[in-house]
């Protein structure tokens, strides 16, 4: 008898255990936080448009805004905002003015969830940011 009991009260626990769902890992959180471009594609390697180096940080708060700093070669430091929204692996955007980003992106995480990639749809063009671990 003490062993029909075992094998029933360890039957329902494996049942129970087994049905619990997994929310899975919820890509908004992996997103929010500052992210530094290291590399543009097609551009032949680093971030370079023509002959002109960029620097970009990007910083998506959990709130769903998000702040974009841009420099082109020794040009002034342009600074955008608006908010953000990432539904499955797409991410678009609506700048603070109301206009919508040009481009919906394709976003995966690498490294450790320490590197985004994000493929633009029409274009065929590829960033690669970095988290920034230490500003964080």
């Amino acid at each position: 008898m003490r062993k029909i009991l075992l094998f029933i009260t360890m039957t329902f626990a494996l049942l129970f255990t087994g049905c619990k769902k997994d929310k899975g890992v919820n890509l908004s959180d992996i997103l929010v936080g500052q992210w530094t471009l290291e590399e543009y594609i097609p551009a032949t390697k680093g971030t370079m448009i023509g002959s002109e180096p960029v620097d970009v940080t990007l910083y998506f708060s959990e709130n769903h805004t998000f702040k974009l700093y841009q420099r082109v070669g020794e040009g002034y430091t342009e600074s955008f905002d608006g908010t953000w929204s990432l539904e499955g692996s797409k991410l678009t955007g609506v700048y603070s003015d109301g206009k919508p980003w040009g481009e919906q992106y394709d976003v995966t995480f690498k490294d450790g969830n320490n590197t985004l990639e994000m493929k633009t749809s029409k274009a065929g063009e590829t960033y690669i940011y970095q988290r920034d671990i230490a500003k964080e």
